[in-house]
Formats: C-alpha cells, sequence, structure tokens
C-alpha cells in the first residue's frame, strides 16, 4: 500500500513537473492518477511537514514492530535450539559413561565440547536477543507517543488541568471515604 502511494506521488510529480511541456500528455496522466483538471498554478510539491513527519514516525513504528516480532521469534528458535543441544549431550554423556573403549570415549568427549561451544555461541545470542528487546520496546513506546501527539491524541494544556482538578477532587472523596471506614 505504502509503496504504490509513494509511486502514484512520484507519478503524479513527474504530471506536474511536464505539464509546460507535454500539457495533454501530463492532463491525461494526472487524470489517470485521480486528479481533476491540473491547473498551472498547481502546487504539487507543497508538502505538509508535520504530516510527512506523520507519515514517517507511522513507518518507523511499523518497521521497529516488525524487528521486535522477528526478535522474539529468533529468541524463540535459539532457546529451543538450546534446550535441543542440552538434551543431545545429556545423550552423549549416557553414551559416554557406556562405552569401554577409551577411543569412543575421546570421539564422544570431542562432540561434548563442540556441543557446549555451539551451546555457549546460542547463550550468547539469547543474551543479546533478551537485552535487545526492552531497548526496541522503549523506541516503540516513544514513536508511538510521537505518533499520537502528532495525531492530535494527546490532551492540551487545559485538558490536562481539567484532569488534574478531577482527580484531586476524586482523591478529596476517597480521603474522606477513608476516614469514615477508619
Amino acid at each position: 500500500g505504502a509503496v504504490l502511494k509513494e509511486a502514484a506521488e512520484a507519478l503524479a510529480a513527474v504530471a506536474v513537473a511536464v505539464s509546460p511541456v507535454m500539457p495533454r500528455a501530463s492532463q491525461e496522466m494526472w487524470q489517470r492518477l485521480g486528479g481533476e483538471e491540473l491547473s498551472a498554478d498547481h502546487d504539487l510539491f507543497r508538502r505538509d511537514p508535520e504530516k510527512a513527519r506523520l507519515e514517517r514516525r507511522k513507518r518507523e513504528l511499523n518497521e521497529l514492530r516488525e524487528v521486535l516480532r522477528c526478535e522474539e521469534i529468533k529468541l524463540n528458535l535459539a532457546l529451543r535450539d538450546l534446550e535441543v543441544l542440552k538434551r543431545i549431550e545429556d545423550e552423549l554423556m549416557d553414551k559416554g559413561r557406556e562405552e569401554s573403549s577409551e577411543i569412543s570415549k575421546r570421539t564422544v568427549a570431542y562432540k561434548i565440547k563442540d556441543l557446549r561451544d555451539k551451546q555457549r555461541s546460542l547463550e550468547s545470542r539469547i543474551t543479546i536477543y533478551n537485552n535487545r528487546q526492552p531497548v526496541l520496546r522503549e523506541q516503540i513506546t516513544s514513536l508511538e507517543t510521537l505518533v499520537e501527539a502528532g495525531s492530535g491524541g494527546l490532551p492540551n494544556e487545559t485538558q490536562i488541568e481539567q484532569a488534574s482538578f478531577e482527580a484531586s477532587q476524586k482523591l478529596e472523596e476517597l480521603n474522606a471515604l477513608l476516614q469514615k471506614v477508619e
């Protein structure tokens, strides 16, 4: 959706840009893109910077949510893989105890060492995934706040004062009830 919208905007910009030298072609392009009459004083390039910033933040927010989702999947897969490696290690330990020849025991020991190296690597990745997720969540929360503020979703000063006044009244009522209970 976003890619098509940007492509349509780019084509509309082309239509406006070539209108002085190709008026019929640009008018046809403009109409196919859903526009009406392409006037000579049309300023397609004037964009609302706040709206553009809000749209960019929304895209960033969606991208960060997707990154977080992928990080959660990676973490779950790494945890699952770690459990599998531990189970294999336990099986190899049992096999090593049952082996009678020294060569077989050494072979099992090398396999266990290799498994433990893989486990340490996975544990490091798990630590990184666990450390990255709170940072991503904080970024998402910050962007959500910015998007909400840009969408007019945050209260203005008067609304905050009104809410504060109402909260103060509610606290007084609750304190009065508490005194009655005591």
